[in-house]
This record gives C-alpha cells, sequence and structure tokens, in this order.
C-alpha cells in the first residue's frame, strides 16, 4: 500500500493483491489448475493505476498541484531497496553457482532490470514468455511488469497535471477524458499487436497501459467519500468474480495475450474494486480482508520479486528435481520466508527513508542496508542448501563408464558408401563423448562456441523469390533441394546445402520461427493465421519449384496443438510438390547444457530418449510413410545406446551438441554434413547434381 496516507486504506484491496501474487506464484511453480495464473500481472497493473491515481487526484484537490519531485521520491523509496535487493542477490548467487554462460546472462539482464527497461530488453531478445523452460529463463524475466510501470508513471504525473490544469470543464473530468483517450488507444493497438506479434506484445508498455488507465479511471472518477448503493455493489462484486472465474476456465499459454482476452482479469479487478465503494462490503471484498489475504498482500511486492529466483536457480541447478512437487513446496515456503523478512527489514524501512529527520533517517536507513546484506545471504545460503539436495542423474550407464577427463576424444569419419555404414561410424564418435565428464579447456570459455554464426550466403535480389526464402547455389541450376521447416530448419540448414555441390543445385530454404510445416503453429510465439499465412507461401513456393528433394525439419512435430490428420494432410500436400520427400524427425530435447552445468561439471548435461520421445517418433514415422515419404530418425546422430538407455552426451568430436535445450549446435551442424550427404545419396539423390 502507498505510504502517502492521503487516502482511505482498503484492506480488500490489500487482499487482491494478494491474489495476483498468488496467481503468479503458483502458475510460475507449474501447479495444477493455475496454468493462466500469469493474469495475476493484469490485475497488478490495474490496482497500481487506480492506487496511484487516487494520490495524485487526492494531492491535487487538496493543494492544487502536485508534486512531481514528491511522487517519484515515494515511488523509489517504494520499488528501489527491495528491487536492487533482489539484482544484487541474483548477481552474486549467478557468480558463484553457475556457468560462465548464465553469469552473461544475468550480468547483461541485471543492467536492464537497474534500468527499468527488462521489458525492452526481452523483446530484442525476441523472449516468448510462454515458450521458455525454466532451466533457459532469465532470473529477472519477471521483472519486466515493473518496467512496465514505471515508464507509465514516467509520464503519467506530468500528463496528469497538464490535462488538470486545462480551463475546460471540471479537472476531474478532464484527467478522465485523457485516460480515456490514452486507454482506448493503448487497447486497440494491444488486440492488433498481440495477432501480430504475440511474444513481443507480451512486454510492450504500450500494449499494456490501457491497464493501467482503467485502474487510473476508477481513481479519478472516485474519492474516499464515494460510496455506492449497497446492491450495485453486491453486483458489481458478484460480476468482478465471475470475470475471474471465467479467466481461469478461458485463459492459458495458448490464449493469445494480451490483446481483448486480457479484459476478463482487468475488468473483474475493476468490479471488485468498485464493489468495495459502499458501507458495507459484500460478500467476496469481506472475504479479501481476511487476515491471510491482506497479510500475503501487504509482502506481495517482496513475494513477486523473491519467488521467481528461487524457481529459476532451482530449475538450472537441478532440473529433474526442481520439477518434483515437494522441491517445489519447499521453494513456496522459502519464498514466503524470505519475502516477509525482505517486508519487514528493507520494504517498510526502505519507505521510510524520507521520513522524520537526522537520526531516524540514519536509522532506518541502516536498517534497509543491514537487511539487503542479510537477504543477499540468505538467497546464497537457499541456493547452496538445494546443491545439496540429492540428485537422480537420467543417465546413470553414461556416467559408469570409464570418464575422460582432459580433451575431449575428436575422430575422423571414415567414407562410407552407404547411409547406414556412415551412421554406425558416427556412433563410435558420439560413444566417446560419453566418456567427456568436463568441460574441456578447448571449449573454455563456452559463449562463443554457442553463439558464433555462419549463415548460408543466401542470394540477393532474385525475381519471385519470397521474402521468407533463402536461396543457395546457382540459382539456374536444373537441380532443385528444398529444406522447410521452423527455426529446425534453420539450424540444419548449414549441413544440408553443404551437402549439395552448389554449382549444379538450387538450394532453398525456408525457415519460420515456431511455425513448422506439420499443420497448425508449434505454439503461442506465433498467432495461428500468421502461422498458416507463412505456410501457405512456402507451399505455394515449394509447388512451383517442384524440388528433386525436399526435406522437413521441426521442432516438435506431435503436439496438442494439432492432430494427426493435420500432420497427414500437411506431408499430403508437400509429398506432392516434390518428387522426393525426406521427413527429418525432430530431435531430441535434452537440458540446455549451458545452463544445466554447474562449474565445469558437464555429467548434468547427458540426456536420455523418455517414452515421450519415442511415442512421437513412433508417431511421425508412421505417418511420413503413410504419405510415401523417407522418415530420419534424427537421434541416431546425437544419441547412442548406453545399457539400457539412449543417452545423448553434451560433448561430442570436441564441440558442443546444442546452444540451448532444443537447437543444435552451431559448429556440430557442420560435422553433420558427411551424414547428410550419406543419407541423401542413399535415398537416390546425386548430390553432384548429374540428372
Amino acid at each position: 500500500m502507498p505510504d502517502h496516507h492521503t487516502i482511505r486504506f482498503r484492506g480488500d484491496v490489500e487482499g487482491l493483491r494478494a491474489v495476483a501474487v498468488l496467481l503468479v506464484v503458483l502458475a510460475h511453480m507449474q501447479i495444477p489448475g493455475f496454468h493462466g495464473g500469469f493474469v495475476g500481472v493484469d490485475v497488478f497493473f490495474v490496482l497500481s493505476g487506480y492506487l496511484i491515481t487516487s494520490l495524485l487526484a487526492a494531492e491535487y484537490g487538496a493543494h492544487g498541484s502536485i508534486s512531481i519531485r514528491g511522487f517519484y521520491g515515494r515511488r523509489a523509496r517504494r520499488i528501489l531497496p527491495a528491487a536492487l535487493t533482489v539484482v544484487a542477490a541474483v548477481v552474486a548467487a549467478g557468480d558463484v553457482m553457475l556457468n560462465e554462460l548464465r553469469i552473461v546472462q544475468i550480468h547483461h539482464d541485471a543492467v536492464w532490470a537497474l534500468a527499468f527497461a527488462s521489458n525492452v530488453n526481452f523483446v530484442r531478445q525476441t523472449t516468448d514468455y510462454f515458450a521458455q523452460d525454466l532451466v533457459g529463463s532469465s532470473p529477472f524475466q519477471h521483472y519486466w511488469s515493473l518496467a512496465v510501470e514505471e515508464q507509465f508513471y514516467l509520464v503519467w504525473p506530468a500528463l496528469f497535471l497538464l490535462a488538470a490544469r486545462l480551463r475546460v470543464g471540471h479537472w476531474r473530468a478532464r484527467v478522465a477524458l485523457s485516460v480515456c483517450a490514452v486507454g482506448s488507444s493503448s487497447l486497440a493497438w494491444s488486440i492488433v499487436s498481440t495477432q501480430r506479434s504475440p511474444a513481443s506484445a507480451y512486454f510492450s508498455t504500450f500494449t499494456r497501459t490501457w491497464e493501467l488507465a482503467l485502474g487510473c479511471l476508477i481513481g479519478i472518477a472516485t474519492t474516499s467519500e464515494t460510496r455506492l448503493p449497497r446492491r450495485l455493489a453486491r453486483a458489481a462484486s458478484a460480476a468482478g468474480v465471475a470475470l475471474f472465474a471465467a479467466a481461469g476456465v478461458v485463459i492459458g499459454p495458448a490464449t493469445p495475450f494480451p490483446g481483448a482476452a486480457a479484459l476478463l482479469p482487468t475488468l473483474a479487478t475493476a468490479l471488485l474494486i468498485l464493489g468495495g465503494l459502499t458501507d458495507r462490503l459484500p460478500l467476496a471484498n469481506r472475504a479479501l480482508c481476511l487476515a491471510p489475504f491482506r497479510f500475503l498482500g501487504r509482502i506481495s511486492y517482496s513475494l513477486y520479486l523473491w519467488h521467481w529466483p528461487l524457481i529459476v536457480f532451482a530449475a538450472s541447478l537441478y532440473p529433474t528435481m526442481s520439477e518434483n512437487l515437494e522441491v517445489r513446496l519447499f521453494i513456496f515456503l522459502s519464498t514466503l520466508i524470505v519475502a516477509t523478512l525482505s517486508y519487514y527489514l528493507i520494504e517498510r524501512p526502505g519507505r521510510r527513508i524520507g521520513a522524520g529527520h537526522g537520526a531516524r533517517v540514519r536509522r532506518n536507513l541502516a536498517t534497509a542496508m543491514v537487511g539487503a546484506c542479510a537477504l543477499v545471504a540468505a538467497f546464497l545460503g537457499l541456493s547452496a542448501l538445494d546443491r545439496e539436495l540429492p540428485v537422480v542423474e537420467p543417465a546413470a550407464a553414461a556416467i559408469a563408464l570409464p570418464a575422460h577427463q582432459s580433451t575431449p576424444i575428436v575422430m575422423t569419419l571414415p567414407r562410407a558408401k552407404t547411409y547406414a555404414q556412415t551412421v554406425r561410424a558416427w556412433q563410435d564418435v558420439v560413444r566417446a563423448g560419453l566418456s567427456v565428464r568436463r568441460l574441456p579447456p578447448s571449449l573454455r570459455p563456452l559463449s562463443p562456441h554457442l553463439s558464433m554464426g555462419s549463415p548460408p550466403p543466401c542470394i540477393q535480389g532474385l525475381a519471385g523469390v519470397s521474402a521468407s526464402e533463402c536461396v543457395v547455389g546457382n540459382p539456374h541450376a536444373a537441380n532443385v533441394a528444398v529444406l522447410d521447416g521452423d527455426s529446425h530448419a534453420e539450424m540444419f540448414r548449414n549441413a544440408v546445402w553443404r551437402a549439395f555441390d552448389p554449382k549444379a543445385w538450387s538450394i532453398h530454404i525456408f525457415a519460420r520461427d515456431a511455425c513448422g510445416w506439420a499443420g497448425s503453429a508449434e505454439n503461442a510465439a506465433i498467432s495461428t493465421g500468421d502461422c498458416a499465412r507463412l505456410q501457405a507461401e512456402s507451399v505455394r513456393r515449394i509447388h512451383a519449384l517442384h524440388p528433386d528433394v525436399l526435406l522437413l525439419s521441426e521442432h516438435l512435430v506431435v503436439t496438442s496443438l494439432r492432430s494427426s490428420a493435420d500432420i497427414a494432410s500437411s506431408l499430403h500436400t508437400l509429398t506432392r510438390s516434390a518428387a522426393k520427400t525426406i521427413v527429418l524427425g525432430h530431435t531430441p530435447l535434452p537440458h540446455s547444457w549451458s545452463t544445466c552445468l554447474a562449474g565445469d561439471d558437464v555429467t548434468r548435461c547427458f540426456a536420455v530418449l523418455d517414452a515421450a520421445f519415442l511415442a512421437d517418433r513412433a508417431t511421425e514415422q508412421r505417418l511420413a510413410k503413410r504419405a510415401g515419404a523417407m522418415f530420419v530418425d534424427t537421434s541416431a546422430w546425437l544419441c547412442v545406446r548406453a545399457g539400457e538407455q539412449t543417452v545423448c552426451p553434451p560433448v561430442i568430436d570436441g564441440v558442443p551438441a546444442y546452444k540451448d535445450t532444443t537447437h543444435v549446435g552451431p559448429e556440430y551442424q557442420f560435422k553433420l554434413i558427411p551424414i547428410v550427404r550419406a543419407l541423401l545419396r542413399s535415398a537416390g539423390v546425386d548430390v553432384g547434381g548429374r540428372r
């Protein structure tokens, strides 16, 4: 709650803060039934707009002006002490416990967090809030909402003052009209932007301003003396509860958001705020005033700040264990304890730094600083405690093999006539990777090996070529090859185009993020409509090219967003457009070894093929065979049998096998060239181009 006591304290509003933070925390902890809990941030936005505008309106009504300097001073004392402490704790813990690649990421994201521009940072990184896994997520990702609020409040006081001082009508009406204009424009843009670019729309201040403006409108339209008739208040409160329930049913990770869907939780919040403006609170508002809700609402800011780093560190250090319900309960209880300490040791003293003079100011400042040091130490201690938890290694059979501690084994792949012979030879190379237990000196520092890029030499300015199409080789060659899919087509593009004679072949590459070849979009990173449009354009071009060979590659062919009929339909369309179609089965999806690595020990990064992978692979193979396409099991390029398991080592032939949780490493792509060439030859394709 604000520390500037010029408005009536409302226990139900404090309780609403508890609801908001619980929704977010439980969603982030992946508790069943709370998959749409991310809407808690939208509740915060409405509440924040309401409280801040109520304060500004009360100050302007009493003095005929507002102190912008005083406003920013209060915001700084409210926001900075706890936020800076969390930044310091995360940076310190990362430096001690994570690998150098994660340290670079944390330091980079910390700078943006300190500048209250995290949302801009994640838009620049094309971060997808819904596609991110816990292991690879930034521990500062939740700072995006703080950035949105602070960016809005950088402008709002001045806009409030400008509108209030105009000489037309009552000042409250003028401010309300300004809020409506800003809010309606933002809502319209939110709906459009969410359809066009959902990943960036999620973090954008412009797509979220209307949510804050909704709270601002209530704050300017009501005062501490406003009282609604009891019947109207009860109706508003009941409608708010109903909308919350609807949001819980309708909204999930696959919902385009914010857009129009965000109206459900925001209007629910607004109605509950209005429902509390009466002399006898409705039932729902009385429930929000219960002591547990009010306590959680009181510490909600600290709870929000601390919960996400604790979750991310647990997932980074122990990806398997962090999915255990008991461990998640431990994290939740730890978060409550840390947040409570943060509130009493940092937040509350920090807010009082500007209150009083002399000894009192120094005492509050000292308390906040000592509290900050104590919380940083506590965070480090919790992370260290996590490291002592027993670990169940997923690749027990691989770990039992003799270890090779120094340099990785690098082998030369012998020349083989058939694809089967080539793969058998490569399996020996993969098996040698099972003995590598420590990060080889040749891969230190690790970051350059994961971030290096070698884009194909795409030929520009060709007539009739679509914007998303990369043409390599001889565009006038009689032999045509096409690689089509999502980012997994992109990750194989160097291995594919280099497998052909570029003088005798025209190689066309179509790669769309989160939008492969198989039916609808893979996830919420792209809208279904946009994906369908891009796929249709690729299919049109492939049909026009009628390639000699078409290779298809996608991250997750089998997903809950599409049926087997969708996949079969896409295959039917594509196989009719090419002389020969080859489906590259989706690659195994291990934990990202850049994040599972603690120190230079790579044993945590071994992955195994699980039942879900095997089932999906069988479905892909069955559908490809039915469509008359050739299916290739790419797990043989990355994994090898070890005892009862099929194990995928993180370092193969001296280079990282993966660069993240799903994509083959950039150096590893070049290791696959002879395998792809042998595959094409075994499929009857003359890669030298003689027809």
